[in-house]
């Protein structure tokens, strides 16, 4: 799966560098907060990413996104807390269409690409790494003609998690990293991708 993924983003990073001479670059960096399907135990996912980004032409862009997610698990069994603390590494190609050329700019996309999973308590751990993808929503406001800043939402589905990490005291509990997730994303980008 590693080997596959790898594959496609160096294809699709060689398309986009050599095949579109037009092609305007935008890079952003943002944090992250998210809202786990583990609502009962999680304290919520906190995190942060980057994502560059290519504009094929005044309204479409591609470009790949990587994200930091951490997120701390607690069950509380008839004898004593359990923790864990889980992170999810998404690396992912994006593909965004925007409903403006300029102003504020909406935009519909989604991210697909390999998810980095980790549990850990203690000394145990456990890893896995899984496909997903993230559909989402956002609003670009420019400051400048290079400069703005950005908010999207995403619902992140990460798909056959078999991730689990049994954890032994009087009860054995186990932990499993969140599978579905939405998240809030907010910062700062530069290149706009409108000067066509």
């Amino acid at each position: 799966m590693k080997n596959i993924f790898c594959t496609f983003a160096l294809m699709l990073l060689g398309s986009i560098l050599y095949g579109q001479a037009s092609a305007q670059p935008s890079i952003s960096l943002h944090g992250s907060y998210g809202f786990s399907d583990q609502g009962d135990i999680s304290n919520g996912l906190y995190g942060g990413g980057a994502q560059l980004r290519f504009f094929l032409g005044p309204r479409v862009a591609v470009g790949a996104t990587a994200k930091v997610f951490t997120e701390n698990l607690e069950i509380t069994p008839s004898t004593a807390t359990v923790e864990s603390s889980s992170s999810i590494i998404p690396i992912s190609g994006l593909l965004e269409y925007y409903f403006t050329d300029k102003g504020i700019r909406p935009y519909v996309g989604t991210e697909a690409g390999v998810y980095f999973l980790k549990l850990k308590s203690g000394d145990l751990t456990a890893n896995a790494s899984n496909f997903g993808i993230a559909p989402k929503i956002g609003l670009q406001i420019p400051l400048g003609k290079t400069f703005g800043i950005f908010a999207e939402g995403a619902y992140n589905v990460v798909f056959g998690n078999d991730n689990t990490l049994t954890v032994g005291n009087a009860n054995n509990v186990d932990f499993n990293n969140s599978t579905k997730y939405f998240t809030l994303q907010a910062g700062i980008i530069i290149g706009l991708g409108s000067s066509f």
